[in-house]
């Protein structure tokens, strides 16, 4: 989903054992929804950074705020509306059984027989049976940040 890169030295990594027990873990994937997470990489950054960096401040800024995690959320949500969809059209392309008598029944209000569906007028509806198999099917988005500390050791001067 996004990544940042701040600039501290192996030492630093090695110590705050976010990179792994030897720093042998330069990179980091942590889910977006884990605040704690995300807020102890940008205190080592603040506290340990070589050079200030605005780029890295404002993305660990924005991280760790109620705004974007609404925003992920609110995207997540959709994109997982989008799946499910994708995914009833093709189940109700080739007729398969567990749609029922009824394909309509999967949302909320009913869908009327048409080719397709909008977002902001149906909802899954969470009692069908294919909605349950769907979603427990379904690809799972687990958003994630790369946090990489640089290792080409920029902080050396030549």
């Amino acid at each position: 989903m996004a990544a940042v890169s701040p600039h501290i030295t192996r030492e630093v990594a090695l110590r705050s054992g976010l990179f792994g027990l030897l720093s042998d873990a330069p990179v980091q994937m942590v889910n977006v929804e884990d605040e704690v997470r995300l807020r102890e990489f940008q205190a080592l950054y603040r506290e340990h950074a070589l050079e200030k960096e605005p780029v890295v401040q404002t993305l660990f800024e924005t991280f760790t705020s109620s705004l974007f995690r609404n925003a992920v959320k609110n995207w997540k949500r959709k994109a997982e509306w989008t799946i499910l969809a994708y995914m009833w059209q093709s189940a109700r392309d080739r007729h398969l059984d567990i749609l029922g008598t009824s394909p309509s029944s999967a949302w909320l209000p009913y869908l009327p027989e048409q080719e397709y569906i909008c977002m902001d007028q149906y909802l899954p509806n969470d009692q069908h049976p294919w909605v349950k198999h769907a979603r427990q099917i379904a690809l799972q988005l687990g958003l994630r940040v790369m946090v990489r500390y640089c290792t080409n050791e920029c902080y050396i001067r030549k």
